[in-house]
């Protein structure tokens, strides 16, 4: 994450947002946009829209978002600009310390 911001990388400078802990309640697929609903450490509710490709791209992750669902996996929010990504807090603290 750090090469993202980084001038020498042919990245401009940004800020990133991270929201977390999250955990996710429900996951919808809307052709090819996937609905999230997380909340967060003080119970409030929030959607969190994905667009992909197609709708079988989009479904390619509703498998493992259920298995987020299942496993009240924490989560964390990252965005930067117009886009986000949604990560096991875990896989987030990995890459993080090993970037």
């Amino acid at each position: 994450m750090r090469d993202a911001l980084n001038p020498r990388h042919g990245q401009r400078h940004g800020r990133l947002s991270v929201i977390e802990p999250l955990q996710l309640r429900s996951v919808r697929r809307i052709g090819a946009r996937l609905r999230l609903a997380v909340i967060d450490r003080g119970r409030k509710r929030h959607v969190i829209s994905f667009y992909f490709a197609s709708g079988g791209v989009a479904e390619r992750y509703v498998a493992q978002m259920s298995e987020w669902i299942v496993n009240r996996t924490p989560l964390a929010y990252v965005k930067g600009g117009d886009h986000g990504v949604l990560l096991e807090i875990d896989e987030l603290l990995r890459r993080t310390v090993g970037a």
